[in-house]
């Protein structure tokens, strides 16, 4: 049973978001019309009501949250039950209600080219910006008032699988698809073999991508929808924010651009008045063209941490000077330190006490990994150039930066270095170091101003694989733990027929409804373990006495047999 206090705090927030008012004025802008038996409202509570329950996120289980789970009298209070006539019993609503009320609030917002091919580009726009809004307003209704605005944004993405399955079939010569069908799935192609295939399924939006291989996951593929997540994280060396929520989401069919929804979710927070100073990324970002990525952020005014795919670490010259993985070093950096591979770990936990021989074995190898890398980077860092300035206001070039080689810097023991007599002994040696006329400019310059383009794609803080970019960049963690939670089967479960739903707008809303009812839950047991109750969301649900089974005429069952004896005695 859900109590009626479990009811007021998601109405509340339902009601706080104003997107159940937005939409019943979508779906009937002149009030005019058959008077619909469900209002919005308690659609969109039932929905994360049913969320929150870990249950599939589908419309017979919805309906049942409505018109099983709740109370006769709060039913009958939100319309979810009515009476035909004053003399008969009142009849709980249609499952039907709850699936066209799903329908016309998407032909409403649906604005995809498979969706609505019809539409113009201007009104597509409209379309999906409005969608947008209704996404934030819910998700930003489960938000604190006093959330920490002052932050750091880890962002991230992860894939949702349609509901529809991926088939396939063969083309023909000319590049048509044949009437052969082929079958489901495609684990195990190459790119060659899979060009081979038309791919389709009953989901017009669905698209299949790439993903990251997991437990969960055992396929590279995933044939439905990308989840990009912003996610609030502490400042380095700044307090606590509290819980760390899913703040802003984007859905879109997956092996589509990944870097302008998370732009999106950036432009979105900023607009909410959040103080953003760094965005932590992986791989999947960092290795994008500037243009599309590393170039929006800085218009943004935003820094990144990063890491840095294997295809941009090792050297690159940039006119005369050498750079690795986007810092200046020294020309006669050792060849062992060019490229640096980092392990798959940064950290392993403890060994437990009886652990196997073959998991020591194992942890043993992490560690000395691990130890290894921090070792290689360490000795790197000596040769690498210190940053003096970044460009001057009204430089055309606001990206470029000045540095000071690692010789004048006094990190290394240089003899092309005037000042190399005055520093301590016991600094690494630079083993013939270029002179004369044909010297880089990095070692025949006082200073080196490098130009933006050749810094800003990897571009951050701290240098790469240090302490201090190892705790900066750990902190993504916690929008790795967001989507643990959405995909975790004890919280809300978050896999294939999660819903049995297709289409974007389908999806995303009940995406939103599971991102909902997990941010409800995280503030409310954050708020539980510190006591703070500043905001509604926060505030403690009344004891629970249990309930009262009643018969059909309304009245309490007796749990007293006829003849005034315990029931089984």
């Amino acid at each position: 049973m859900i109590r009626l206090c479990e009811y007021r705090l998601v109405a509340a927030a339902i009601q706080r978001s104003g997107v159940a008012r937005e939409i019943e004025q979508l779906l009937s802008p002149e009030g005019k019309g058959r008077p619909r038996g469900l209002a919005v409202e308690v659609f969109l509570a039932g929905a994360v009501l049913t969320a929150s329950r870990s249950l599939p996120l589908t419309f017979t289980n919805i309906y049942a949250t409505l018109t099983r789970e709740l109370s006769r009298s709060l039913q009958n209070a939100i319309g979810v039950r009515v009476k035909v006539d004053p003399t008969t019993t009142s009849q709980p609503i249609s499952i039907r209600q709850v699936r066209y009320l799903m329908s016309a609030i998407e032909r409403r917002l649906v604005y995809s080219a498979e969706g609505a091919p019809e539409l113009e580009d201007a009104l597509r726009d409209a379309r999906r910006e409005r969608f947008e809004s209704v996404i934030d307003q819910l998700i930003g209704a489960t938000i604190p008032a006093n959330y920490a605005k002052t932050v750091s944004i880890a962002v991230d993405g992860s894939g949702v699988e349609s509901f529809a399955k991926s088939k396939r079939r063969a083309k023909d010569v000319d590049g048509a698809a044949s009437d052969e069908l082929e079958g489901e799935g495609d684990e195990g192609l190459s790119e060659k073999e899979r060009s081979k295939y038309e791919y389709y399924s009953s989901d017009p939006d669905a698209r299949t991508g790439y993903r990251t291989r997991t437990y969960d996951s055992k396929s590279i593929y995933n044939h439905g929808y990308e989840l990009t997540a912003a996610v609030a994280v502490p400042r380095v060396g700044g307090p606590d924010i509290g819980p760390k929520l899913l703040l802003v989401m984007r859905v879109q069919p997956s092996a589509t651009d990944v870097t302008t929804p998370a732009i999106s979710t950036l432009e979105q927070l900023l607009s909410r008045g959040f103080d953003i100073d760094e965005v932590i990324t992986d791989r999947g970002y960092s290795y994008k063209k500037p243009k599309d990525w590393a170039e929006p952020l800085r218009a943004l005014g935003l820094a990144q941490v990063q890491d840095i795919h294997p295809a941009d670490h090792g050297p690159r010259d940039a006119k005369g000077v050498m750079l690795i993985d986007g810092v200046p070093h020294c020309e006669r950096t050792p060849e062992h330190l060019r490229r640096i591979t980092r392990p798959a770990q940064l950290s392993v936990g403890e060994l437990r006490a009886d652990a196997l021989e073959a998991e020591r074995l194992v942890h043993a190898r992490k560690v000395a990994e691990i130890e290894r890398f921090n070792q290689l980077i360490a000795e790197r860092q000596r040769y690498a150039s210190v940053r003096n300035q970044g460009a001057p206001e009204g430089a055309r070039d606001q990206a470029k930066a000045q540095y000071i080689c690692a010789g004048r810097a006094g990190k290394l023991q240089c003899s092309s270095c005037p000042l190399a007599a005055d520093y301590p002994e016991g600094l690494p040696m630079v083993v013939d170091p270029p002179s004369g006329p044909y010297a880089p400019r990095s070692c025949s310059q006082a200073t080196t101003v490098v130009a933006g383009a050749a810094l800003i794609k990897l571009a951050q803080r701290d240098y790469w694989g240090s302490p201090e970019w190892q705790a900066s960049y750990g902190r993504r963690a916690h929008v790795e733990s967001i989507f643990g939670n959405l995909r975790n089967p004890s919280t809300q479960n978050i896999r294939r027929g999660f819903c049995r739903v297709m289409g974007l707008i389908k999806t995303t809303l009940m995406l939103a409804f599971e991102v909902m009812a997990a941010n409800l839950r995280l503030v409310r047991e954050w708020a539980k373990r510190t006591g703070e109750n500043s905001d509604p969301l926060h505030e403690p649900f009344p004891e629970d006495f249990g309930f009262e089974e009643i018969d059909a005429e309304g009245n309490v069952w007796s749990v007293v047999t006829d003849d005034h004896s315990p029931p089984g005695s």
